[in-house]
């Protein structure tokens, strides 16, 4: 029940120490060093290898997303304690962070759409659903779409999930159009019965 202290530093972000003058006495950083991690007050690009986010966006986040460091949500520390082993960080995203998929598992060539369709639901129900967040659910979208996709035509439909997001953040009186055509495309791409199964299995629970 560990995670590897010479291969996890962690610095904390967005809200998640309560006393930031005595960190050591914080939940989340007393967490950590019980699983073995080493927490530090400080960014230090030389070695630190983790940021572990609350749900405000910060410039340790941003920071690591440039730098290629692992920028992950609390609940990758909460699962880790809870399941005794290290969790895969590309499944945590910080909020606000979405991971690039090249970095995901490679998926395996089914022969028919049922096992497509089974496989990708298997793979959504591993990354955890953290609240109502909007990218999240699209990165849920995203991976199981990938299913359904070859490695030829991934980029066009990661550039289109990216071009609905845009449209998403900045309606204005033309968005609701290409939206439309956004979403016929990727239809034709994944297919209209796996798109609206899996879009049904990575919506977030209603409560």
């Amino acid at each position: 029940r560990e995670l590897p202290r010479s291969q996890v530093h962690l610095v904390f972000a967005g809200g998640l120490l309560e006393t930031p003058d005595h960190p050591e006495r914080c939940a989340f950083w007393r967490l950590a060093e019980s699983l073995g991690a080493q927490c530090h007050r400080k960014w230090d690009a030389t070695f630190i290898t983790h940021v572990v986010a609350g749900e405000k966006r910060s410039g340790s986040v941003e920071r690591a997303v440039k730098e290629g460091v692992h920028a992950v949500s609390k609940e990758w520390l909460l699962h880790a304690a809870q399941r005794w082993c290290k969790q895969r960080e590309e499944l945590y995203p910080a909020p606000g962070v979405l991971p690039d998929p090249s970095r995901l598992p490679p998926v395996p060539s089914l022969p028919s759409v049922e096992q497509r369709i089974k496989a990708a639901l298997m793979a959504v129900k591993l990354i955890p659903v953290v609240g109502q967040n909007g990218e999240q659910r699209d990165f849920r979208l995203r991976v199981a779409t990938r299913y359904f996709v070859g490695p030829a035509l991934w980029p066009r439909v990661n550039a289109l999930f990216d071009r609905f997001q845009a449209l998403e953040s900045n309606p204005n009186e033309t968005s609701n159009e290409e939206r439309d055509r956004v979403l016929k495309e990727l239809t034709r791409l994944v297919g209209d019965d796996a798109l609206g199964r899996i879009v049904s299995a990575t919506e977030p629970p209603t409560t």
